[in-house]
């Protein structure tokens, strides 16, 4: 295909250019190496993460941003990549890495890696993701849920779609199921009630108003059926949006038998003394 006069001027360095400004938007730190391992790319957001301008990284080896204790095996992985392209660092895999702050403060990141050919140069670009705001927060949801797993009630927490998204020692000790098995299921195949228009009364009161509290008579994994005396909270997303509800569950059956045995012999002991004061003519004891 050939240009004609009018045809526009063509930007040979257009991709260039816009991978440039992707990669200088990118939220995640960028950076690239030669085969030396020197950096030759540190994008804004590495600046930021860091802590340190490019100018003062680009040359530098990248084990400066490492903790002493990964330096030695960092070059060998680098270099084992580039002979058989296999990583075990991946986006959002569960094991993470450490790397160091200008100022010495070390913090948790995931890493990806990948290579190319630019000029019969072989280069390296890692990107890698500050997750410390992630591990404070699963930390504190770990720290919350063992809590929850002191606690002698049992409480579950389920998602929209009404899947049990969390389930406490408590709830297990009720109900008979383990957390393994609860966890994703639909809550009423492990929460088992016959009163289907209380719970539908009960859904519609917590939609009206966020909360909810009553009793339910339900039948646990082994068959016993059990009174329970049930407290649902419902859970939004910073935005308002529904994301589910938690629900707290004490067994109260046992309460309730004494309290209807206690209601029997009072009646019964009523209508003893309403008996013996209309008996006018009979006999006192002793």
């Amino acid at each position: 295909m050939t240009l004609s006069e009018n045809s526009p001027p063509v930007n040979v360095f257009a991709g260039e250019e816009r991978l440039a400004g992707i990669i200088a938007s990118a939220m995640d730190a960028v950076i690239t190496i030669d085969a030396d391992q020197r950096i030759v790319l540190f994008n804004p957001s590495a600046e930021r993460i860091f802590g340190v301008p490019s100018e003062r990284a680009l040359g530098q080896s990248l084990d400066r941003f490492m903790p002493d204790r990964f330096r030695d095996a960092h070059p060998r992985h680098i270099d084992r990549f580039g002979a058989t392209g296999i990583t075990s660092r991946q986006m959002g895999t569960v094991s993470r890495l450490m790397a160091l702050r200008d100022n010495g403060d070390e913090f948790p990141v995931e890493a990806s890696i990948s290579h190319s050919t630019v000029g019969g140069e072989r280069l390296f670009t890692v990107v890698l993701r500050d997750v410390t705001d992630r591990m404070h927060a699963e930390i504190r949801i770990r720290e919350q849920a063992e809590l929850l797993n002191k606690v002698t009630n049992a409480i579950m927490v389920s998602d929209i779609d009404d899947r049990i998204a969390f389930w406490n020692r408590g709830a297990e000790r009720l109900y008979g199921w383990p957390a393994d098995e609860a966890l994703g299921r639909i809550a009423s195949e492990v929460v088992h009630t016959d009163a289907r228009a209380e719970t539908a009364a009960a859904e519609a009161e917590l939609d009206r108003s966020g909360e909810w509290a009553g009793e339910f008579r339900e039948t646990t994994r082994d068959g016993r059926r059990i009174v329970v005396e049930s407290h649902w909270t419902r859970l939004k997303n910073d935005d308002g949006r529904v994301r589910g509800k938690i629900a707290i569950d004490i067994d109260v059956t046992e309460k309730n038998e004494l309290e209807t045995r206690f209601l029997r012999s009072q009646r019964l002991e009523s209508v003893g003394v309403v008996g013996r004061s209309d008996c006018h003519g009979c006999p006192v004891d002793g």
